[in-house]
């Protein structure tokens, strides 16, 4: 074939290069600009508000109404969470059930009381370290005063003994001297029993502000802080789980609010959850692990079967029906290998517990409906079946790994309706996480999928060879 092309054969290999790259670079163009934008997430209050002597207090729908009215960013951008809000736990939950938020922030019905709780706890605190640290200064103050009596007392005493030994050496009466030396010493002691008890006093105050102090820091300790409850999908994205389930709490943790984050819909996908915790991109590398094989493998196998049991020009209608009859049935047994090897690479690369029944079957049904997509196509044209293997893998792939969200606005208008790739990874979210059988979230748009393969099919058996055109003529 090659020969008849002459010396353009040598621009060959440049032009496929040059497809080859232009290929990877469109698939690989939503993960260069991949941006978060608009994620829906919902927005639950509970809060039964409290009672203050300024009037009802309710921090809960506070809270909600200025989470709600921030969907935009201060320059006009859109916020990566778009927050709405739901009326009723039973609504959140049919909502979170039916796929529509990646998670849910749920504020408890005791919120505004406990953060009244801890701010009387505080207060108490507060009021009670200001009584210690007053105590404190109030027992230096005695210490001082009863020192400086002390100090008095004792020259006091000091002076009259001097006194009384002078009066004893002039030859006065010693009964005197006596005498007041006996009332110096009292005065003395006087004095420093007066100081003493306002040391003690001052010293018990203290104490007493002290026990207070305690108390009113284990109090505060008791009282727990409020929080808020967040909820993260895993089955709506593995990927947004990973991203938002970090991001969140730690927006909320910078306004000073405690927050409890619980993964919901995490199912039994065995070490590859480990992995997407530590890293994100793990999560959605162990379905492109799965979609971007099964996919080639489908592609690969239409092509084959289309060239081993081509029927040539002249084929009558009957022969071609009985060819794509043959290739139909070929279909099913290389699907079903196809599917094999997807789960192997699933189970032995990835590390995921994947169930081997329902994931095998549904990757069977995938692959089929794929399949015959593109045994219509090549049976059709080569072009054609060409043309469609190069559109599905390029557009298509990533929308098996990202979000609609995140994906840029060509794929999310244009590609991603349309895309086998989605319908798998829907599908395979549904049993890794979701529990689901066989037939799940993604079986019946492949379904889909399948039925314009067979109409491709009916179209290239109904199309006109030679020999049935030459039969036409001659009647």
């Amino acid at each position: 074939m090659f020969e008849k092309l002459g010396k353009a054969k040598y621009v060959v290999p440049l032009l496929i290069g040059i497809v080859a790259a232009c290929v990877m670079s469109v698939m690989f163009y939503p993960m260069a600009n991949m941006e978060m934008k608009g994620l829906p997430f919902a927005v639950l209050s509970l809060d039964e508000g409290v009672e203050t002597p300024q009037g009802d207090m309710n921090v809960g729908d506070t809270l909600v109404e200025n989470i709600t009215s921030a969907t935009a960013a201060e320059d006009g951008e859109e916020s990566p969470i778009a927050w709405t809000k739901v009326g009723s736990q039973k609504e959140l939950d049919e909502a979170l059930e039916n796929g529509e938020y990646y998670g849910a922030i749920i504020v408890p019905a005791d919120f505004s009381a406990q953060q009244m709780a801890v701010k009387q706890a505080e207060t108490k605190a507060s009021l009670a370290q200001a009584q210690a640290l007053m105590a404190a200064q109030a027992q230096a103050q005695a210490a001082a005063a009863a020192q400086a009596a002390a100090a008095g007392g004792e020259a006091a005493a000091g002076g009259d003994q001097a006194a009384a030994m002078a009066a004893a050496a002039a030859g006065g009466e010693a009964a005197g001297g006596d005498q007041a030396a006996a009332m110096a010493a009292a005065a003395a002691a006087q004095g420093g029993d007066a100081a003493a008890a306002a040391q003690g006093d001052a010293a018990q105050a203290a104490a007493l502000a002290a026990a207070a102090q305690d108390d009113g820091a284990s109090e505060a300790e008791e009282v727990e802080a409020p929080a808020l409850k967040v909820l993260i999908d895993k089955a709506k994205s593995p990927l947004v789980a990973s991203q938002m389930g970090a991001s969140i709490p730690s927006m909320f943790q910078q306004m000073g609010v405690d927050v409890e984050v619980e993964t919901i819909h995490e199912g039994d996908a065995g070490s590859a959850d480990d992995a997407a915790a530590a890293n994100p991109m793990a999560g959605m590398m162990s379905q492109q692990l799965t979609i971007m094989p099964l996919f080639l493998m489908s592609f690969v196998g239409a092509l084959v079967l289309s060239r081993v049991f081509k029927t040539g020009a002249g084929a009558s209608r009957a022969e071609r029906w009985k060819s794509l009859a043959v290739q139909a049935a070929y279909a099913v047994a290389v699907s079903l290998v196809a599917s094999l090897c997807a789960y192997a690479m699933l189970v032995w690369v990835a590390g995921s517990g994947a169930a081997f029944g329902e994931f095998a079957l549904f990757m069977w049904f995938a692959s089929f409906c794929v399949m015959l997509v593109f045994i219509g196509a090549f049976n059709i044209s080569t072009a054609l079946g060409g043309l469609l293997a190069l559109v599905g893998f390029a557009l298509g792939m990533m929308t098996g790994t990202f979000p609609f969200e995140a994906l840029p606005a060509f794929w999310q208008d244009w590609v991603y309706p349309w895309a086998p790739q989605r319908f798998m990874s829907e599908g395979i979210r549904a049993i890794l996480y979701l529990d689901a059988g066989a037939w799940n979230a993604g079986s019946l748009p492949l379904l889909i999928v399948g039925a314009v393969g067979a109409m491709l099919t009916c179209i290239a058996a109904l199309v006109p060879g030679k020999k049935d055109k030459s039969e036409t003529v001659a009647a």
